[in-house]
């Protein structure tokens, strides 16, 4: 018994009885009507099937734009196949769970990638992203290795003109490809980018402004060196993490317009090229430092983990960097502790000192110490109040007696 025609299908041979072509075709049904039946009774997959082969039903299938996209590159399975794709749309921030994001893949059930079907994909999320605002990459593909099809998309993503937000994670795209973000506000890089000079861009191009920046594995020499699309004069906020490269050079090109630093602190060794005397106008520093630990063997064969307190250097000589007469509001020291008891094992009183001179850190209104277990990583940006709760304090008589200390305790799961 033949099997019952797909709706694929009975959309095809509506459009051949009316004789018109499928791009040009009026639907004889009321837009209220087309919304309901594709909201109540089409799967997401026949919606996106509908939305590759048939443009003209874009509209009806997507009203609202999509605002944020995550593109994912990777090597294909197959020898015989480069590469996968596949695309992630919501029309909501990525941080907001309440959003159902689209996700598109040119993967069929079977695994196999195609070339036809990425061109469809590619084609749809090209009409419904024209008022794009933010883009995650993870492309583990070498840019020199991607079809031409897909740069082509790749550059079209990037010139949209409300683009303001780039995310790059495991990126071998060319640095300079961000010079098309015009209007970029946040630069947000998990790991390498490739050098400048893998792609030449036509025309000449302004340098591109950003407003923040996040690094997740060190400081690149490609985002300040020589080609860099960047123009780091209006920078107001950084969140630092990793031991590659040094901070203090991209301190140094923002140190008018920095009012926001973020550092992580893993290390035991005092890094002693960072100096914050440069940033006259800094408002907020946060410092995540990682007390560590390590096992020793006992003479009974009986490992124990010990903390090392040596990270916690970092905290008084990066605070006594800056100069006395700052602009400083907000202290945040986020410390990852392997037991809750090494808190009160760190030096407090050396860095309780640094605030001890009157007419000193006048603009100075809190200091927040939070505790978090070791392996956990929280930013303050991050961070909510019912996160914290309230945890005994340290002897810092300094700061208590400025009455700006406080001393909580993040609390993971809480929302």
């Amino acid at each position: 018994m033949p099997s019952s025609p797909s709706l694929l299908q009975r959309f095809h041979t509506m459009f051949k009885r009316r004789g018109q072509p499928i791009n040009g075709w009026n639907i004889p049904l009321p837009p209220d009507l087309m919304y309901h039946i594709i909201d109540t009774y089409l799967a997401t997959s026949t919606i996106i099937a509908l939305c590759v082969a048939f443009p003209v039903l874009r509209s009806y299938c997507h009203p609202q734009p999509y605002r944020h996209i995550a593109v994912y590159i990777h090597k294909a399975w197959l020898p015989s196949q480069k590469f996968s794709i596949r695309i992630e749309l919501s029309k909501c921030p990525p941080t907001l769970e309440q959003d159902n994001p689209m996700s598109l893949s040119t993967l069929d059930d079977l695994g196999f990638a195609g070339k036809g079907k990425a061109r469809g994909v590619l084609s749809l999320v090209s009409d419904l992203t024209h008022d794009l605002t933010s883009i995650h990459m993870d492309i583990t593909v070498r840019w020199n290795e991607l079809d031409k099809y897909v740069k082509v998309y790749i550059f079209a993503l990037l010139q949209r003109s409300g683009l303001r937000s780039v995310t790059l994670k495991h990126c071998d795209i060319p640095v300079n490809l961000l010079g098309l973000v015009q209007n970029l506000q946040t630069l947000d890089v998990d790991m390498s980018l490739g050098r400048p000079d893998n792609v030449s861009l036509s025309g000449k191009r302004e340098k591109v402004y950003v407003e923040e920046v996040r690094l997740r594995d060190g400081l690149q020499d490609c985002l300040i060196g020589p080609g860099t699309p960047f123009d780091w004069s209006r920078l107001r906020a950084i969140e630092y993490y990793g031991c590659q490269g040094n901070p203090h050079r991209l301190l140094e090109l923002c140190s008018s317009s920095l009012q926001v630093l973020g550092l992580a602190i893993y290390s035991g060794d005092v890094p002693k090229y960072i100096d914050l005397s440069v940033l006259p106008n800094l408002r907020h520093l946060t410092l995540f430092i990682s007390l560590g630990y390590h096992t020793e063997q006992t003479v009974y064969d009986n490992p124990g983990i010990d903390s090392t307190f040596k990270p916690f250097r970092w905290a008084r000589y990066i605070l006594a960097s800056c100069n006395e007469r700052n602009t400083v509001e907000k202290i945040v020291l986020i410390l990852s502790t392997v037991y809750r008891q090494d808190l009160r094992e760190c030096d407090w009183l050396s860095v309780d000192k640094i605030f001890e001179r009157e007419g000193t850190w006048m603009s100075l209104k809190e200091v927040l110490v939070v505790n978090c277990e070791f392996g956990e990583h929280c930013t303050y940006r991050e961070l909510q109040p019912d996160q914290l709760e309230y945890i005994e304090a340290s002897p810092t008589p300094c700061l208590q007696a400025r009455e700006v200390i406080k001393w909580r305790r993040y609390v993971k799961g809480t929302t």
